[in-house]
């Protein structure tokens, strides 16, 4: 199916792709190829447009077809509403600015599609109760969005919460990232901050005692070069 699905996309268009896979039986199967295009459309492709359109008709088809399966299989249900909040949570991913991935270049219509799909992902998190780190996560993701979308006070919010609902999972890096975050914010608000940098540094120092400690220095590093405005 996903095979098909690509060959389609470059035949024709992404219609034709939605037409092919709303035709098909398994759903699950559908919904789990529409992931692997959307991943595959960032990754290898690099084709923002219809990565875009394909995620957001995936979350639909997904969230639609589960609701649909409510009263016959609740198991269904929940794995596609699963597969909707996998999409939304990579739609939102591959929408921020913030990451400065190379070859990929992110219109206003891109990023807004990126919030909304993020909103989506955080609602499914709670909806689905994956847990504590995964709230975190949708959390972060939001609030990496506001605070792309300028709306500065509302993403300090939201990495606040990420950082209390990675706390309660332990989770130290993911709470580390979003206090960083969350000082930038700060930084942004306030340009002429003293202790900005002492503050930075402390975090990052954390970072450099946990695996893999470089690249979530590396992250906020890039971010910071993105969203500072000297």
């Amino acid at each position: 199916m996903f095979d098909q699905s690509l060959t389609l996309l470059t035949q024709s268009d992404t219609f034709a792709v939605i037409e092919f896979l709303d035709q098909q039986e398994d759903q699950l199967k559908v919904a789990k190829t529409y992931a692997e295009l959307v991943k595959r459309l960032y990754w290898q492709e690099k084709n923002v447009p219809d990565m875009v359109a394909l995620a957001r008709a995936g979350i639909q088809f997904a969230l639609a077809a589960g609701s649909a399966a409510f009263k016959q299989d609740l198991v269904k249900t929940l794995l596609l509403r699963g597969e909707a909040k996998s999409i939304a949570y990579n739609l939102a991913s591959f929408t921020w600015i913030g990451w400065d991935e190379p070859g990929i270049t992110l219109t206003a219509t891109d990023q807004s599609y990126g919030l909304e799909a993020a909103k989506t992902n955080l609602r499914l998190a709670f909806e689905l109760e994956k847990g504590d780190l995964r709230i975190s996560r949708g959390y972060w993701i939001k609030a990496a969005h506001l605070l792309a979308a300028a709306e500065l006070a509302a993403a300090k919010q939201e990495f606040q919460k990420a950082a209390i609902y990675a706390a309660r999972d332990r989770a130290t890096a993911d709470k580390l990232l979003a206090c960083a975050f969350e000082l930038l914010v700060d930084r942004l608000r306030d340009p002429h901050d003293p202790h900005f940098e002492t503050r930075l540094d402390a975090i990052k120092s954390q970072f450099r005692s946990l695996e893999h400690g470089r690249m979530y220095i590396d992250q906020i590093d890039t971010a910071w070069r993105v969203f500072h405005s000297p």
